[in-house]
């Protein structure tokens, strides 16, 4: 698994490569994840609800729970943190 992280500051933005996984164990409520390129999965342990984010698509972070994020195609994901 190749994963490039770039981080400034408290934010900052993970690349992933078709298929590889990421645990985001570091977001908070009221955290935005943004989808800036490729497509992604998203989902919480013990939670029913997944989430598919498309380019320009986000959500915000509504639990301190961990996120699996498997990418569908190339990723650039953005990590914003609320202030």
């Amino acid at each position: 698994m190749n994963i490039g992280i770039n981080k400034s500051h408290s934010n900052y933005r993970i690349q992933l490569h078709d298929r590889d996984l990421r645990m985001l164990d570091d977001v908070r409520q009221g955290t935005t994840l943004i989808c800036e390129a490729g497509t992604c999965w998203l989902t919480r342990p013990g939670d029913p609800k997944d989430t598919i984010l498309l380019p320009g698509q986000c959500i915000v972070v509504d639990s301190d729970k961990k996120f699996l994020l498997q990418a569908m195609s190339e990723v650039r994901l953005a990590i914003i943190y609320s202030n």
